[in-house]
């Protein structure tokens, strides 16, 4: 059976020539770079129907390495649908994760093992790393440390790297605590004692045991002759480990994937193997599958022109054989409840909201969303989202001054935030203040220490007066007194790097918590409005698969595809992050290289629509576009020769400073839509400040010059 006639003559499948080389390449070491929509599953199933259809392979011989238990149910799913009626032992052809495949290993060879984080027991790595913490620090392990010490864990062994062999420094860079080697070390030592694995050690006992035993690594090796590795982006450097070793010596191993949407440094994935293909295996093959047969021409051409900034890719071209529909709309928003104004309209022109979705860089930008489309009883579902928001240290940190302010004898929450007041007591002098409690409170036996010098006893009565402001408080004052009065924003901006923590990243949740208690009118209406978002989000989950507009994180969004997509809070500092940028001033350009990729899977997510959203003002201050925008406007750019004029009309930007500065001089923006007293709607093209004039492209009259500073007195409306 011809795998590819067959699908042309039963399921209406059509190839291009480059699918048609993927599905029929049989032995030896092949790379295979697949942009987005370019129907890398479909192609992977009809590869693997080939080998066992028309080259008699035992499907049991073939290990399908996927990166989701999700994406293995998917392709089991579409092999069956395509070639449930064509064999008895289609049934056979198996598809699994890497995880899945690694514990079948383990489960054969260290019968007495416990998984944690299982049914087999309620012991969670979690649990084992919160007692661990408390044991050495004395201190309660707040959320996001928790997070970010189980993601370096799990770094670590997905990297197959030996702290010890780590100096101060590069240890920092896997985990920015202190503490976190002697808590690695630890957590080990607990789990080897009491017989326990985690999720990632199944990869590292796999992996030890095919190296340590090789009569059991030919046993396996005999079994998978044929090894195919999807999404091969995202595999780990001890998943290649594995994989490796068991496709030697024969090779026949597969890779399926695309660096440019290579996003997952933090798990581990290796971009770095799939560039070094050749040099690992000389013999080997690299193919393309570089048509999109998603997203319109508009969407594609501007994508292709902007991941090419990046070096560390293939260098070929995304093309689709889709026309134009509408190009890619940059939208300056004069603030952040603008761009949340310009998502909500939007939505609600829209007939399927299903078709739509909002992209974030991180979770928490989505919270003022997620208030807003409920006031506007829009429904949505919110892709895999964590409760970090609620959990974060800053928002239990702003928690407890407004408990304190609504209960003055709430002595927890002052022991949680009388440090964070910049009082310059300590500790002793706040368990002293226990003994003068009275019936007036916690706030009024802390005037009464003893021990207070006359400054310290100052800073306290004006602590205890700015408490009493907070208590009469509502909307932004709220955050306004505990940020400045209260000096909260003030000890973030002199702890948070000691503390390992971006102060850009502390004073933008501050700013969304901000945005979201405008409309509360007094204390309490805060703690209720956040425990009912909380609970809001949670129940999204019922929406799944509903006509709902889905919001997601960049992350998240990965191999999925919606007709509109919008992606917010573009400014610099947050996408790209401060770190990714002082990296790449210092010359490391790897991180920046994968913000890149990150907004390049972004906006190929959009079918037809995207809008980029870039506020003007966060929190009342001023911020600036990122500079992936500059990029992607730069790719907006007409040529030259579809100007109507031979004249040299268009001043390119020299730099992202210089795109900058023109953004903070004048009202108007490339790509913004606007409408003339006398020609109508149209679009700026060009923006020349040096010469005082606009170029617009209006729907009724073509391209017109019209003086900039005429525009500005009101002959021209901005259009949002």
């Amino acid at each position: 059976m011809d795998v590819v006639k067959y699908l042309k003559d039963n399921k209406n499948i059509n190839f291009t020539d480059e699918q048609i080389k993927v599905v029929r390449y049989v032995d030896g070491p092949n790379l295979t770079l697949a942009v987005p929509g370019a129907g890398k599953t479909t192609c992977l199933v009809a590869r693997t129907a080939n080998l066992v259809f028309n080259h008699g392979i035992s499907p049991k011989s073939i290990l399908t390495i996927t990166f989701s238990k999700a994406s293995s149910l998917d392709m089991k799913h579409r092999f069956l649908s395509l070639f449930g009626d064509v064999s008895d032992n289609a049934g056979d052809v198996g598809f699994s994760t890497i995880h899945a495949f690694a514990y079948r290993i383990v489960r054969q060879v260290h019968r007495g093992k416990t998984l944690i984080d299982s049914n087999e027991t309620p012991i969670t790595k979690a649990r084992l790393i919160k007692d661990i913490y408390n044991k050495q620090t004395g201190e309660y392990m707040e959320e996001d440390k928790l997070e970010e010490i189980s993601t370096a864990i799990s770094y670590v062994k997905n990297k197959m790297i030996d702290l010890d062999e780590l100096n101060k420094e590069e240890l920092s860079q896997i985990c920015s605590f202190k503490e976190f080697r002697d808590i690695f070390n630890s957590y080990e030592r607990i789990k080897k004692d009491r017989n326990f694995i985690d999720f990632d050690d199944m990869l590292t006992l796999c992996f030890e045991k095919l190296k340590e035993d090789p009569r059991y690594l030919n046993l396996l090796r005999n079994r998978f002759r044929y090894i195919q590795v999807d999404e091969a982006q995202d595999t780990s450097t001890i998943q290649f480990a594995i994989v490796e070793l068991l496709a030697r010596p024969r090779n026949n191993i597969f890779f399926l994937g695309d660096i440019n949407q290579g996003i997952m440094s933090f798990r581990a994935s290796d971009i770095r193997y799939l560039l070094d293909f050749k040099k690992n295996y000389p013999e080997g093959s690299v193919y393309t599958m570089s048509r999109n047969f998603r997203s319109t021409k508009d969407v594609v051409d501007v994508a292709n022109r902007f991941i090419k900034k990046n070096t560390e890719r293939y260098d070929f071209d995304m093309y689709t054989e889709k026309d134009n529909d509408r190009p890619i709309n940059i939208v300056y928003a004069r603030s952040e409840e603008d761009e949340l104004e310009h998502i909500v309209q939007r939505l609600k022109e829209g007939r399927n909201l299903s078709d739509s979705a909002v992209l974030f860089r991180n979770n928490i930008s989505c919270i003022p969303l997620i208030d807003r489309l409920s006031k506007e009883d829009i429904p949505f579902y919110v892709r895999d989202h964590d409760n970090r928001f609620f959990t974060h240290w800053v928002v239990s940190d702003i928690k407890a001054f407004i408990k304190l302010a609504m209960d003055e004898d709430d002595f927890e929450s002052l022991s949680r935030i009388y440090y964070k007041s910049n009082l310059y007591i300590n500790k002793a002098a706040l368990m002293e203040s226990k003994k003068h409690k009275t019936d007036k409170g916690s706030l009024y036996a802390l005037t009464r220490v003893k021990s207070l010098r006359d400054d310290q006893r100052n800073r306290v009565y004006e602590f205890v007066m700015n408490m009493k402001r907070l208590r009469r408080a509502k909307g932004r004052d709220i955050l306004r007194i505990i940020r400045k009065d209260l000096r909260y924003e003030e000890y973030i901006l002199k702890n948070s790097e000691d503390m390992g923590y971006s102060s850009e990243n502390l004073l933008n949740l501050i700013s969304i918590f901000s945005l979201i208690v405008d409309d509360c009118t007094d204390l309490s209406a805060v703690l209720k409005k956040l425990s009912y978002l909380e609970e809001l989000i949670k129940s999204s989950s019922r929406n799944k698969g509903a006509n709902v507009v889905t919001l997601s994180t960049m992350h998240g969004s990965k191999g999925l595809e919606w007709e509109n997509v919008y992606v917010m809070s573009l400014n610099d500092g947050i996408f790209p992050s401060v770190q990714a940028a002082k990296l790449d001033s210092k010359g490391d350009s790897s991180m920046m290289e994968e913000e890149r990729r990150l907004c390049y899977v972004a906006i190929t997510r959009g079918k037809r629509y995207v809008d980029l959203l870039v506020p003007r003002l966060r929190a009342g201050k001023e911020v600036y576009p990122s500079r992936f925008v500059w990029e992607i406007e730069k790719s907006l750019e007409p040529e030259e020769d579809a100007m109507e004029s031979d004249e040299n009309i268009w001043e390119e930007e020299e730099s992202f400073d210089s795109f900058i500065e023109g953004k903070k001089k004048n009202p108007f923006e490339l790509r913004q839509k606007v409408k003339h007293k006398k020609f109508g709607e149209g679009i700026i093209i060009d923006i020349n400040m040096e010469d005082d004039y606009l170029v617009i492209n209006f729907a009724s009259f073509g391209l017109k010059k019209i003086v900039l500073s005429l525009a500005a007195t009101g002959l021209l409306e901005r259009i949002l």
